[in-house]
This record gives C-alpha cells, sequence and structure tokens, in this order.
C-alpha cells in the first residue's frame, strides 16, 4: 500500500534525522587541529554549508571582512 510505504519512508527519516543530530559536534566540544582540517574540508563539498536544515543563517559573512 502506498500509503504504507509514505508512514514507513516518513518514519526512517526521522529516525536518520535524529541520529544525525546526535552524532554532529555540539557547541562547546573541544576539537584538535585534525578534526577541525576535517570538518572544514566537508563543509567544503555542501552545497549550502553556510545554513542548517531550518536555513536559519550560522554566520554573518561581515564580521569577517576587514
Amino acid at each position: 500500500c502506498q500509503e504504507e510505504q509514505h508512514y514507513e519512508s516518513s518514519r526512517l527519516r526521522k529516525v536518520f534525522a535524529s541520529k544525525a543530530c546526535r552524532m554532529s559536534i555540539m557547541i562547546g566540544t573541544d576539537l584538535t587541529r585534525k578534526q577541525m582540517i576535517n570538518v572544514v574540508q566537508h563543509l567544503g563539498q555542501l552545497a549550502k554549508p553556510w545554513v542548517n536544515k531550518k536555513q536559519i543563517h550560522l554566520i554573518e559573512i561581515s564580521e569577517f571582512v576587514i
């Protein structure tokens, strides 16, 4: 049934989102230099690394302009 498949995919999406959230780097977490480099390299592969899922801007680029 198509309705059942939609329910299952919706449920799986929520499970994956929850897992991804728990695996993310939390504010205040100390990172090694290697971990920081890894994060920046992976951010470079994202289509929109400056926004989160809800499209809330995480940085303001003007803060870094001298």
